[in-house]
């Protein structure tokens, strides 16, 4: 199976370009496909070689809007898959869940991804190779510390091949098994923070397999429904502050939600700068108000209260309107209120958990 088929090629990624109008190009990769997918599947199946055919899929994919990457692997329902990632950029991801949103779904050679998708054995055999180093799987190890409350993990990834590397270098290595093991979505959902080296692991570190399997059952049994999380902290004028959020933040479980409105509602309350009890009922049924009316077209990111101000934070599509404007509506009836709304794929302008 040519799972890196671009570089097998002596393919690279592009370089980052200008992101314009992809409607036209998308259509126009859809064209291509159609008239060379006999081709493609003969250079998959057959083993053959065609640097030309390689050349022009990187053309169409890069046409896409921006250094997109691609590969290819084996499919569940089809014979194989065919990815186009932004690696992480949530601005290439928009862009790659357009692409796919065009793609067809009854293809019995083919199935379409935006984004890396999780190898479905992990074999002893397997292994990376990056410049003069060979990344075994089975000698890697994940030493994890689980935050419950938070639902992340934080992972140090041992490895020795790891040893001579910078840690610019080890990046490559390291991202490219973590998506192969528990698919690149998985790595944005669950992982907090992460870290190579070439240390021997602890003793209750886990191998790719045990680590699949945590990351499977933290996903589908222990933080599959999430949770409120509230806590408290002081501004750097010492205000106190309380702040209330969803967790895990499943940015791609919504994949056109570009954009980010924050609403900002002024109240006079205590000494304290915390509202009181008539105006935090206000405050309330105005969030209820909020929620009937387009709960339904938001992600709720962050709710701040503290300072004589409540601060909402959601998620929305750029091209919805009805959305933006019904914000725009409720902060006008309040009277003490502005609505702030940016393009924000990543979701950056919301506090964090």
């Amino acid at each position: 199976m040519l799972r890196f088929v671009r570089w097998l090629f002596g393919w690279s990624p592009p370089q980052p370009a200008v992101v314009n109008s992809t409607d036209g190009a998308i259509h126009q990769f859809w064209s291509w496909w159609r008239a060379h997918q006999g081709a493609l599947l003969n250079l998959i199946e057959g083993g053959t070689q065609d640097p030309v055919l390689v050349q022009q899929l990187s053309a169409h994919v890069q046409d896409i809007g921006g250094p997109l990457a691609w590969e290819f692997g084996a499919g569940k329902r089809a014979k194989h898959r065919f990815v186009v990632s932004g690696e992480g950029n949530a601005n290439l991801r928009i862009l790659a869940e357009r692409w796919e949103a065009e793609a067809p779904t009854d293809d019995p050679d083919f199935e379409f991804y935006a984004s890396r998708q999780p190898i479905f054995e992990l074999t002893d055999g397997m292994a990376v190779r990056f410049g003069p180093q060979e990344f075994a799987y089975r000698d890697f190890r994940y030493a994890v510390d689980l935050d419950e409350q938070r639902c992340a993990i934080d992972v140090v990834v041992h490895h020795p091949s790891f040893e001579g590397l910078t840690e610019r270098q080890r990046q490559t290595p390291l991202f490219i098994t973590l998506d192969n093991i528990i698919g690149e979505d998985a790595v944005e959902t669950w992982i907090r923070a992460i870290q190579p080296s070439p240390e021997p692991a602890p003793p209750d570190a886990l191998d790719a397999v045990a680590f699949r399997q945590l990351i499977e059952d933290v996903a589908n049994v222990r933080w599959k429904e999430g949770r409120g999380l509230v806590g408290q902290f002081k501004d750097p004028e010492g205000y106190r502050k309380v702040i209330r959020f969803n967790v895990p933040r499943r940015r791609w479980n919504h994949p056109f939600h570009d954009t980010v409105a924050h609403l900002s509602f002024r109240y006079d309350g205590n000494d304290e700068g915390m509202p009181e009890p008539e105006q935090l009922e206000l405050l309330q049924d105005l969030e209820e108000q909020l929620e009937t009316e387009i709960g339904a077209l938001t992600v709720h990111l962050a709710t701040v209260t503290g300072r004589h101000t409540r601060d909402i934070y959601l998620a929305l599509r750029g091209d919805n309107g009805p959305a933006a404007a019904g914000l725009r509506d409720l902060a006008r009836d309040y009277g003490r209120a502005s609505v702030t709304v940016l393009h924000d794929p990543a979701w950056e302008n919301a506090p964090r958990p």
